[in-house]
């Protein structure tokens, strides 16, 4: 190997582990950037928990405190003070209205009864007894009259009876007997006719019989 040849290897030689150092520094530097990179995310996940904490309110976590519970307490208790008597006051004149429909419905059925039997019927305060009382809070009961004495007797019939609500109360006011009403044969109630008042606290409806036994509601407060 001549002179001129050795230092051509030579220089190669040198140029390439030139370029080796130069790839090993590149590699070096990359690497050195991705471990970078690692640590900043690590330091971003780790400090993001303390930034969202100081960011965000804490959660109370003991419950509601004695001011909000006695803010609702009072917002509570105003309801039901409006909330209740209107409430009651709707249940009374539903009481109401249904009872005046059960009685204008008995009225009916005592005359239907009267005609499709041929025979008379009596509507009244009927007592265990047998005998019309005068106080309408009591059981009313229809039931067959032909002998008109206003008496369920033994040999006649209980066709149908209801009961008025205790709150309720029911008066009768009427010609002639008070404390029944009579229908004929014909389906008419002689001078028994009248009107029923029934009331609970401060509302009231009337039901009228008239002379030929039709019954009508006549007034609602």
């Amino acid at each position: 190997m001549t002179f001129q040849q050795k230092n051509i290897f030579t220089s190669r030689k040198r140029s390439n582990a030139q370029q080796t150092n130069n790839a090993t520094t590149h590699n070096n530097h990359a690497l050195s950037s991705i471990q970078t990179g690692i640590s900043k995310k690590n330091l971003f996940n780790q400090e993001t928990p303390r930034i969202r904490a100081r960011i965000m309110p804490k959660r109370n976590m003991a419950g509601f405190s004695i001011t909000e519970l006695l803010a609702t307490l009072s917002i509570t208790s105003g309801l039901l003070f409006i909330g209740v008597p209107t409430l009651c006051r709707m249940h009374e004149r539903m009481q109401l209205s249904d009872t005046c429909q059960d009685l204008y419905g008995l009225v009916q059925f005592t005359r239907q009864q009267a005609i499709s039997q041929q025979v008379r019927v009596t509507l009244c305060p009927l007592l265990a007894s047998g005998d019309c009382s005068t106080d309408w809070q009591h059981e009313l009961g229809v039931f067959t009259d032909p002998n008109g004495n206003r008496h369920l007797d033994a040999d006649e019939t209980l066709l149908r009876s209801i009961t008025i609500p205790q709150k309720l109360s029911i008066t009768w006011r009427g010609m002639g007997s008070g404390n029944s009403l009579h229908f004929s044969s014909q389906g008419v109630t002689f001078v028994s006719n009248g009107t029923f008042r029934l009331s609970i606290a401060d509302q009231e409806r009337q039901l009228a019989v008239s002379r030929i036994g039709k019954p009508r509601i006549v007034a609602s407060q």
